[in-house]
């Protein structure tokens, strides 16, 4: 048996507006087995932000189901959702986010320090995961001293 990091059935997502309807996405099936690697490409207006919006829980399918792990994203409430982006899933995007005036490590570790985890913990784990992407010797740089893909790595 198959253990499916990603499992998405019948995915659908329509923008309306008063006078038009736009599908994005139509019955979209997908499968992606745990440790494997996929690329999304498409030409621009294709639907791949908006695919990955949706795995992203950042947006709502119009119909049809997508399990990221143990989560039935689309089916999530707000607070469940938030959980979900918090807890289990990484997004890079493609511009960064970053606070202009705090160090890359104070960047990475306010979240977690945030969402209540002990100052001291959330230090040691942003130490740990800049050190995962080779950033840990940039740790005390402002986002304006990094570069482009090292701003998008913290």
């Amino acid at each position: 048996m198959n253990n499916f990091a990603v499992e998405i059935n019948g995915l659908e997502k329509t923008y309306k507006t008063e006078s038009e309807s736009l599908t994005i996405l139509k019955n979209l099936d997908l499968r992606i087995e745990e440790g494997s690697k996929v690329v999304i490409i498409g030409e621009s207006g294709s639907g791949k932000s908006t695919f990955l919006n949706i795995v992203g829980g950042l947006d709502k399918a119009t119909s049809g189901s997508v399990k990221v792990g143990p989560y039935e994203i689309t089916s999530l409430d707000e607070k469940r959702i938030s959980e979900y982006r918090s807890a289990y899933l990484g997004l890079i995007f493609q511009f960064h986010y970053l606070l202009k005036d705090f160090t890359a490590l104070e960047n990475v570790f306010l979240p977690a320090y945030m969402a209540g985890m002990k100052k001291n913990v959330a230090v040691e784990k942003a130490k740990s995961l800049l050190a995962d992407v080779g950033l840990l010797e940039r740790a005390s740089h402002l986002p304006s001293q990094l570069s482009g893909g090292e701003r998008q790595r913290v």
